[in-house]
């Protein structure tokens, strides 16, 4: 009889194991809804003039600042474990865009990312990845669902090369954000990612045709030479992008599986994109990771999750939607 009850316990353990690994790597997604008595295009509209320059100019960074570096993330013993295989989808050729954004080697699938969240205005660094639809970016889970308040942004707005005010190659409202179940339900940095997708302007004309794109990468190298784009508060109030370059290593916190550069962008910065093999001709190359957070008394170092097999299923999953 004894036995019995102790199989019976020991099945029911394994089954709640197995469900907690997965549900870290399941997402939730919310879709933009035209509000009753508005067309697509006039709801459209709105959110771009919801977002004048004296708003962008104020919004708040929505930065992760963790106030102590000893013993501040949890430890998660149910992780999923990364396979090997590597895998890359090639990035897309920059196709148009201004005279202004060709003279420079700063990648033109970077720009700034303004949203609403708990009544208030933000703004972090998203990017341009390629996707089947055209239409995809990456930024950081937290940049679109604060775990605190379990409630996700609107207005969701991106502006490629944003510089000093102007929007040199248009301003791309959301259809469509996802986070990873990971962030939005156990606040996992591991999982601190975010899809978003943007619909086509007023021509029917996708981002990517604007922007180019960056490719996209799974289990890649942790220890390797990266550039990091986005838009610190620090440097020019964040009205100009900023970058930094040097040698990835794998994390030593404890209970986190992501990467980590001496790098100080800072505020502004989440969800910029940590790239390999940057063509500073072409102005792209692949992603392999997003700005998550740092640390007030470790200023210099930047974290990141590490884009293993629940990234890439992530990123699969919403490439065609």
């Amino acid at each position: 009889m004894w036995a019995l009850v102790l199989i019976i316990i020991t099945l029911l353990t394994t089954t709640v194991h197995v469900r907690g690994v997965n549900n870290h790597a399941r997402d939730s997604s919310i879709e933009r809804q035209t509000p009753r008595g508005m067309t697509r295009e006039s709801h459209i509209r709105s959110i771009i003039d919801y977002w004048t320059p004296e708003r962008m100019a104020l919004a708040h960074s929505m930065d992760l600042l963790i106030v102590n570096s000893s013993n501040v993330l949890k430890t998660i013993a149910e992780k999923p474990r990364q396979r090997a295989a590597i895998r890359r989808s090639v990035p897309g050729t920059l196709v148009g865009g201004s005279s202004q954004s060709r003279s420079s080697t700063l990648p033109s699938a970077v720009g700034k990312f303004f949203f609403e969240m708990n009544h208030a205005d933000y703004v972090c660094s998203a990017s341009v990845v390629i996707a089947d639809n055209q239409d995809m970016l990456l930024t950081a889970g937290h940049c679109v669902y604060d775990f605190d308040t379990q409630s996700w942004g609107e207005n969701f707005i991106f502006v490629p090369r944003y510089t000093s005010g102007s929007r040199p190659l248009g301003s791309w409202v959301w259809r469509k954000v996802a986070t990873l179940n990971g962030w939005r339900q156990y606040e996992d940095y591991d999982y601190d990612v975010a899809v978003v997708l943007v619909e086509t302007n007023s021509n029917g004309e996708h981002i990517d045709e604007f922007t180019g794109s960056l490719g996209m990468t799974s289990n890649w190298k942790k220890h390797a030479f990266v550039n990091v784009f986005g838009y610190p508060v620090r440097i020019n109030n964040g009205q100009t992008m900023s970058m930094c370059t040097g040698t990835t290593s794998a994390s030593a916190l404890n209970g986190f599986n992501g990467v980590e550069l001496p790098c100080r962008l800072g505020g502004g910065s989440s969800g910029g994109p940590w790239i390999q093999e940057y063509d500073t001709g072409k102005r792209n190359g692949y992603q392999t990771s997003v700005v998550s957070f740092g640390f007030d008394d470790r200023p210099n170092i930047s974290f990141a999750p590490y884009f293993g097999d629940s990234i890439w299923n992530f990123y699969q999953k919403y490439q065609n939607q």
